[in-house]
C-alpha cells in the first residue's frame, strides 16, 4: 500500500465519466458552420500503372466543390517520420509514398482522388463520375515469395526488401555447438486490423488568414503535423493539430493519413472546413494494420534449460510502403534477449514489400509476434527436456542490475515473482494450463524532438492546470498525469485540470505518447519549479524558511506545526497578487539525457516484465478453445493508479486472447474478404473470462514515483499463454496464428498419426 496521500490510490478513472454519459466528442461529432463532406476515390486494384484519371464529370455534378489528385499536390512523397529524421543506429528514412496516388496504385484500396461537397451522398455520386484508366501490372502478395528471383519489383530500381536490420552479440555458432538440445521452428502469423471502435476521421480549416487548423485522433500530433507540412508547403508554424477524444488507438492512428491531407488540401483549394469520415470498410482496406511476420527460431539449450545461443530470421511484410520502417525488426532483437538470460545472439530482420495495405504499429510492433514464437519454443524445449515450462523460464529469468548481452542495464526486475504468482494461481501441472512471459521497455531512448514536455500553472484561485501534447488514447493518461501533480502540489486530484492534445501548446514537440517513464518526470520537474515559486510567497508570509514548509492536502504549512500556515487557494491568491502572473514552472523529459547523465546502457530506462497463465478446454470432436481462466502479474514498478493498471492489464489479455484464437483479416488476390466486423471475428464478453490481475511493484529508480509502463506489455504475454495451454491439451504446438478450429483438428489428426481432414 502506498504511503502517499495521492500516488497508488484506486482513484475514479475521471476521463471515464463523460464518456459514460455519453458527452465526449470524437472527431466525426464535430461541425463547423459551412463544412463540407468529403469521400475518396480508391483502386480497385492490387498493383497498376496510371495512365490517366478524368475528374471532369465529377466536378460538373451540382454540390461538388472541389475535387483533387496528385496534380493538385507539390509532388512531394512522404514517410512515417518527418523528413530528415534518423529514429535510431537501424533506422533509415523512406519517403515511398504519395499522399495521393500519381503515377501507380501499389494495393488495393490506395486513394486516388477526393471530393468535397456539401453532403456525403453527393459527393459519393461523384466518386462514381470520375474515369480512371490502368495498366495492369503483376502482383506479389506473400513477403517471402517478394523476396525470390523474378518477383514483380513493387517500386522501381528496387529490391522488394526496403528495411534490413542486423544485431549480433557473442558468439551464436559456438552457443549452439556447446547446446545439449537445439531446436528450429517456424512461425506464421495473420494480418490483424486494429479494430477501433471509433473509425479514422479528420475535420481541416484552412481560414482566411493562411493558418491551416486539423482535428483528428492522432496518435502523433507534433509528428503528424512536421509530416503535413512537408507535404503542403506549408510552414510548420501555420498549422495546428487538434487532437478530440480518441475511441481506441492501439497505434492505428500514428502517423499521417492520407484522409488528413486531402481534408487539409480541399479545404485550402475552397477556404471552408471539410471533414472525411471513413467507412468501416475503408479502416480495414486504407488505413494500416499489424504486422504479418515469418519468424524461424533456433535456440540452443543445456539439459538443464539453460539458454546458451538464439539465432533468429525474421521477414516483415511492410505492404505496399515501408511505413514505421525498422522498429518492428528492432523491438523483435532487444526482446530476443528479454526477459531472459541469451549468453549470444544472431539476429537478422527483412522488411519486405508487398502489394497489400501497409502494416503499421500495434502495441509493441513485431513483439507480440516474436514473444508468441519464443515462448511456445520453450514450452516445445521443455517437453523434450524434461523440465517444468515454469522450472525452465525461471532458470533463464534475468535478474535485477544484470547487463544483457547486448549490454543493456536492467535496473529493476520482478520476473520471478511474476512467475511465482501466476504459476501459483494456476498451476501448470495438468492439461490445459498454460504459462507465458515478456517484458517491454519504459522510456524508450527517443530523438530530441520526442521529449515528452509538460507545463503546470497555478491560477488565482488555487487550479492547477497541466499542459501536455501527450494524448489520452483511453489509457487513463489524463487522471494519471493529474495523480502525479497533486501530490507533488498536496491539492486534491479534483484541483488539478488539464489541457492536452493541442500542437500549439508545445510547436516545437514532435511526440505524444504517454510514456509513464518521459511524461510523469517532466511533469514532476514542472510541478516542482511552479511549487517552489508559490511557497517562496509563503515562506515570506510566514516568516519561515521555504525548505521548511509542507504542501499537503489543500494547506501548505510548516513542517511540525500543521496550524502555521495557510490554504492552498489562498496562497495562490497572494503568490498573484505580488507576482502578477500565475506560479509556473515547465520541464522536458528526454531518455536520452537522462541515460547519458547516469551512464545507464540501453536504449530504454527501464523494463516492465510480466508472466500470464491461461487455461483452457478444447474439444476435440470441433476443435474449438474455451478459455476459462487468464492470470496477468505484472511488474509495473509502482502503480500510479491501481485501478486503471488493473484495466490496462485485462484489456491487454482480452486482446491477446482475440489474437491467439480468432483474429485474421483474409486475403485473396490482394482483395481483403473480411472488412466489416461481421465478417472480422473479434473476442467479446462472451469469449473472455475474467481476467486476474496481480500488481507486483518493483518501484523502479527511473519512472515517476518508481512506475513502469503497462500499456504496451500487457498484451505480449497473453497469447503464446493461451497458445501453450492448447499446447498442453492437445499435445502439438501450433506454430500458426490465429489457432483456428481446423488448425486444432489437424494438429490432432497429425499427433495421432491419423490422415488430415480435408
Amino acid at each position: 500500500m502506498s504511503d502517499y496521500p495521492v500516488i497508488g490510490k484506486r482513484l475514479p478513472f475521471l476521463e471515464a465519466i463523460p464518456k459514460g454519459a455519453g458527452e465526449t466528442r470524437f472527431t466525426n461529432d464535430l461541425s463547423l458552420p459551412g463544412m463540407l463532406h468529403a469521400r475518396t476515390l480508391r483502386s480497385p486494384f492490387p498493383h497498376a500503372r496510371i495512365l490517366k484519371i478524368d475528374t471532369s464529370r465529377a466536378r460538373a455534378l451540382p454540390g461538388v466543390e472541389a475535387v483533387i489528385t496528385a496534380e493538385d499536390t507539390i509532388g512531394r512523397k512522404y514517410g512515417y517520420w518527418p523528413p530528415g529524421v534518423k529514429w535510431d543506429q537501424w533506422s533509415t528514412v523512406v519517403e515511398d509514398r504519395y499522399p495521393l496516388a500519381r503515377d501507380r496504385v501499389r494495393f488495393a484500396g490506395e486513394e486516388l482522388a477526393a471530393v468535397a461537397a456539401t453532403d456525403e451522398d453527393t459527393a459519393e455520386e461523384a466518386l462514381g463520375l470520375i474515369d480512371v484508366e490502368y495498366e495492369h501490372l503483376p502482383a506479389v502478395f506473400d513477403p517471402e515469395e517478394a523476396l525470390m528471383a523474378g518477383a514483380p519489383a513493387i517500386h522501381n530500381g528496387q529490391d522488394n526488401t526496403c528495411a534490413h536490420v542486423i544485431m549480433r552479440a557473442g558468439d551464436a555458432d559456438a552457443g549452439l555447438a556447446q547446446a545439449d538440445y537445439v531446436r528450429e521452428d517456424r512461425f506464421t502469423f495473420a494480418s490483424i486490423n486494429h479494430a477501433s471502435i471509433e473509425p479514422h476521421s479528420a475535420l481541416a480549416y484552412y481560414d482566411p488568414t493562411g493558418n491551416l487548423t486539423v482535428w483528428t485522433a492522432t496518435q502523433m500530433i507534433g509528428c503528424s503535423r512536421a509530416v503535413l507540412s512537408h507535404l503542403l508547403g506549408v510552414p510548420e508554424d501555420r498549422i495546428r493539430y487538434i487532437v478530440p477524444a480518441v475511441g481506441g488507438a492501439f497505434g492505428g492512428k500514428s502517423g499521417v493519413f492520407a484522409y488528413e491531407f486531402s481534408a487539409a488540401l480541399l479545404s485550402m483549394k475552397i477556404g471552408k472546413p471539410v471533414k472525411i469520415t471513413y467507412s468501416r470498410e475503408e479502416v480495414f482496406t486504407s488505413t494500416i494494420r499489424r504486422y504479418n511476420l515469418v519468424i524461424r527460431l533456433k535456440t540452443g539449450f543445456k539439459r538443464d534449460g539453460s539458454i546458451t545461443a538464439v539465432r533468429c530470421r525474421v521477414v516483415a511484410e511492410a505492404g505496399a510502403y515501408v511505413g514505421l520502417g525498422t522498429p518492428p525488426l528492432v523491438n523483435g532483437a532487444i526482446f530476443l534477449t528479454a526477459p531472459y538470460r541469451v549468453p549470444s545472439l544472431d539476429y537478422e530482420g527483412r522488411k519486405v514489400y508487398t502489394n497489400l495495405p501497409v502494416c503499421g504499429p500495434m502495441r509493441g510492433p513485431g513483439l507480440p509476434q516474436t514473444r508468441y514464437a519464443v515462448e511456445t519454443q520453450l514450452d516445445s524445449a521443455a517437453r523434450e527436456l524434461g523440465l517444468d515450462p515454469s522450472e525452465i523460464r525461471r532458470r533463464n529469468a534475468l535478474q535485477p542490475g544484470e547487463r544483457t548481452v547486448l549490454k543493456w542495464d536492467i535496473t529493476s526486475c520482478g520476473l520471478e515473482e511474476c512467475l511465482q504468482q501466476a504459476q501459483s494461481a494456476i498451476p501448470n501441472d495438468h492439461a490445459g494450463s498454460g504459462l507465458a512471459c515478456s517484458s517491454f521497455m519504459s522510456g524508450y531512448d527517443y530523438p530530441a524532438r520526442h521529449s515528452n514536455p509538460g507545463s503546470v500553472s497555478i491560477g488565482a484561485d488555487g487550479t492547477v492546470t497541466i499542459q501536455t501534447i501527450a494524448c489520452d488514447f483511453g489509457q487513463g493518461a489524463e487522471t494519471g498525469m493529474r495523480q502525479i501533480v497533486a501530490e507533488e502540489m498536496g491539492v486534491p486530484v479534483e484541483q488539478v485540470r488539464v489541457r492536452s492534445g493541442d500542437s500549439s501548446l508545445f510547436p516545437n514537440q514532435w511526440w505524444s505518447f504517454s510514456d509513464s517513464a518521459s511524461t510523469g518526470r517532466a511533469m514532476i520537474e514542472a510541478s516542482s519549479q511552479a511549487r517552489r515559486q508559490l511557497l517562496e510567497v509563503v515562506a515570506e508570509e510566514l516568516e519561515a524558511k521555504v525548505d521548511d514548509l509542507e504542501c499537503r492536502g489543500g494547506r501548505i504549512y510548516v513542517k511540525g506545526s500543521s496550524e502555521r500556515g495557510i490554504t492552498f487557494a489562498d496562497a495562490a491568491r497572494k503568490s498573484f497578487d505580488r507576482r502578477t502572473r500565475a506560479a509556473w514552472g515547465e520541464a522536458r523529459f528526454c531518455a536520452r539525457d537522462e541515460l547519458r547523465r547516469t551512464g545507464q546502457r540501453g536504449p530504454f530506462l527501464a523494463c516492465s516484465f510480466a508472466a500470464q497463465a491461461a487455461k483452457v478446454d478444447v474439444d476435440r470432436e470441433t476443435g474449438l478453445v474455451d478459455v476459462k481462466r487468464m492470470v496477468n502479474a505484472y511488474d509495473c514498478g509502482r502503480a500510479i493508479n491501481p485501478n486503471m493498471v488493473e484495466g490496462t492489464l485485462q484489456g491487454g489479455s482480452a486482446m491477446g486472447l482475440s489474437h491467439a484464437l480468432l483474429e485474421e483479416v483474409v486475403w485473396k488476390d490482394g482483395q481483403i474478404m473480411n472488412p466489416s466486423f461481421l465478417d472480422y471475428r473479434l473476442a467479446t464478453s462472451l469469449d473472455t473470462p475474467s481476467v486476474e490481475t496481480i500488481l507486483v511493484e518493483t518501484v523502479d529508480p527511473a519512472g515517476p514515483y518508481g512506475a513502469k509502463e503497462v500499456g504496451q506489455g500487457s498484451l505480449q504475454a497473453a497469447a503464446p499463454a493461451v497458445g501453450n495451454a492448447v499446447f498442453a491439451s492437445i499435445g502439438v504446438p501450433i506454430t500458426d496464428l490465429p489457432i483456428t478450429p481446423e488448425k486444432v483438428l489437424k494438429a490432432i489428426e497429425a499427433a495421432a498419426g491419423s490422415v488430415p481432414r480435408p
